[in-house]
């Protein structure tokens, strides 16, 4: 079965090239992103702009900026929002809890 067997080493092949992106896209979706953030994710990657129309493709173009070189920095990033947001969301709930005193 010729085919069937290209079929699936294509797609192994093709999952093997999308892992090198998985932490790009976990860093990029992070709830606790701000403008700031991306504002430095954009000059990292080179590109104009980041939203929610954005495809992953567009981020990486051919001969651009290649995922491993930036991907560390991209998690350290992501990382400081997420403390950042976690600090935010600690402050917010003390000032909740004690509005009432």
């Amino acid at each position: 079965m010729p085919k069937p067997e290209g079929v699936a080493k294509q797609l192994v092949t093709d999952m093997m090239a999308f892992r090198e992106f998985l932490p790009v896209i976990r860093s990029i979706c992070n709830p606790g992103l701000k403008q700031r953030h991306f504002d430095e994710i954009i000059h990292l990657l080179g590109s104009s702009r980041i939203d929610g129309t954005t495809r992953l493709s567009s981020l990486f173009p051919k001969g651009g900026v290649k995922v491993e070189k930036i991907k560390d920095k991209l998690e350290e990033i992501s990382e400081t929002a997420t403390k950042e947001y976690s600090n935010e969301r600690t402050l917010n709930k003390m000032n909740e809890d004690w509005a009432p005193m």
